[in-house]
């Protein structure tokens, strides 16, 4: 696991400096080991349809953790979670105020898990009366006993930085490297919610614009 050398990693960058995270415990990331996730990430998971992105929410908040306790922000550039690692990559912002923005990105997550359907919890000290009202689905109404339960806590903002993903896609067009364009094309299609057939029609002349 990554989490044992980011306290280190954040104590040394200096300001915007960019940090790159690869976590091969996927054992544990992926749900298969949650007894592990709990300790080395102290988050509460289990399998779903989306667990890859569920992965690399803990990791962020892991390195989100590890910035704050050293009085430094995070923003994601992009996180990638394959088949045998999990990679983040973030640029360090320091300042406490930085550091208490990126703390308050870290919540809980309501899951239902008949359909699925999941949540941030609302901010606030506040204990919820009914935090199943939060759902948008009705699974609670319809379906018997408990049908939600509590994941995380786990980065809940953005996991991509479009923008640096559409610099990387020009730079590596720029000097050849063709085995990375696929994965990024995808990340950048992922990041605006774009259709790839769209993208794929689209993208050259933004690229181009880029350039100029």
């Amino acid at each position: 696991t990554s989490v044992n050398y980011l306290d280190s990693a954040f104590r040394n960058i200096r300001n915007l400096g960019i940090v790159s995270v690869t976590s091969t415990d996927i054992s544990s990331l992926y749900a298969k080991a949650q007894h592990v996730a709990r300790r080395h990430y102290g988050c509460n998971i289990v399998r779903t349809e989306y667990y890859k992105e569920l992965a690399a929410r803990i990791v962020v908040a892991a390195v989100a953790r590890a910035a704050a306790r050293c009085n430094k922000g995070i923003e994601v550039l992009f996180a990638v979670a394959l088949e045998h690692f999990v990679l983040v990559v973030v640029r360090v912002l320091r300042g406490p105020t930085s550091a208490d923005e990126t703390a308050k990105k870290i919540q809980y997550l309501i899951h239902c898990q008949w359909c699925e359907e999941r949540i941030f919890q609302k901010d606030g000290n506040m204990v919820e009366e009914n935090p199943y009202r939060q759902l948008p689905c009705n699974c609670h109404g319809s379906m018997p006993g408990k049908t939600a339960i509590e994941l995380g806590p786990l980065w809940s903002s953005s996991l991509f930085n479009t923008g640096f993903l559409k610099r990387m896609l020009f730079e590596s067009l720029h000097h050849g490297l063709d085995d990375i364009q696929t994965l990024i094309k995808t990340l950048i299609f992922e990041s605006e919610c774009t259709p790839q057939s769209q993208f794929s029609i689209l993208a050259p002349s933004n690229v181009n614009k880029q350039g100029d």
